[in-house]
């Protein structure tokens, strides 16, 4: 259960990190550049039905990524039948400065958020894992082409995208938790007491602000209750599991551990980390 929850945090930290510093840099959203670099691999056109599903939750959101694409005037919309029908991406001049900035911005997300869970391989070594995800999610063989950088591809940050869409198919149905609610979960059944809010920041490698949140709507479900009061004149908030939350972190743990297993090497490895910080 620890090693499934540490590879789902790991993910889940990697795809905000990376979400913010698109966000920042190149001002799109993480599945609008994935969206871009896909079309790049595939030498600068792609019908947008040909990207991997697992990406995007509806037709109707692989559609808003390639406006959003359009709009920043990274790529040209055309359409191969009359009608609006099978709608064709190509990319403009300007969409290389944004993916060579993008996937430089991608390394050192990627190289942190490796850090924060302290893989012994290092970025390496979740370009790895996540390569492995890419090709068990049936990404294209194009994707894998390092066409942007000397070690990530369009597959690895396709995958890192696919993992949180295939718990949604996957693991919400079951839980009807979110993915980092899940964590929220199995973090605690693992805990087996109280955690105070800072406790919960740090695992999950979230903002305390966010575990409110977190610990707002399990507590609706009746899966968490939570406390405050002073401890040495400091105001401190914990949060515990009830009864019907400890029997769905089993639940929750068990099928994270059915979407991280797509990083899992052929040698049974996934995402060997230290126990303490380096």
């Amino acid at each position: 259960m620890e090693v499934t929850l540490h590879a789902a945090t790991a993910v889940d930290d990697a795809r905000r990190s990376l979400q913010r510093g698109l966000d920042q840099a190149c001002g799109i959203s993480l599945k609008a550049f994935c969206l871009l670099a896909s079309v790049h691999s595939h030498e600068g056109t792609l019908p947008l039905a040909a990207f991997p599903p697992h990406v995007f939750v509806s037709g109707r959101a692989a559609s808003l990524a390639a406006s959003e694409l359009a709009h920043n005037g990274l790529v040209e919309k055309s359409y191969a039948h009359a009608g609006r029908r099978n709608l064709q991406l190509r990319e403009t001049d300007r969409a290389s400065a944004t993916l060579t900035t993008g996937f430089e911005v991608a390394y050192q997300c990627l190289e942190e958020a490796a850090e924060r869970a302290r893989l012994l391989e290092g970025v390496e070594g979740m370009a790895k894992a996540l390569s492995l995800a890419a090709g068990r999610l049936g990404v294209s063989d194009l994707e894998f082409d390092p066409c942007c950088h000397t070690m990530l591809t369009p597959a690895c940050l396709i995958a890192l995208m696919g993992l949180i869409q295939r718990w949604d198919e996957v693991g919400l149905p079951v839980t009807g938790l979110a993915f980092t609610e899940a964590q929220c979960l199995v973090l605690l059944r693992l805990h087996r007491v109280t955690a105070s809010f800072e406790f919960m920041a740090d695992a999950l490698r979230v903002e305390p602000a966010e575990v409110s949140k977190l610990v707002t709507r399990l507590r609706n479900k009746l899966f968490a209750g939570f406390s405050a009061g002073y401890v040495s004149e400091d105001y401190v908030q914990k949060v515990g599991l009830t009864p019907q939350g400890a029997e769905m972190a089993l639940t929750a743990a068990e099928e994270l551990g059915k979407v991280v297993a797509n990083l899992r090497s052929g040698s049974g490895a996934l995402l060997a980390y230290a126990k303490e910080p380096r």
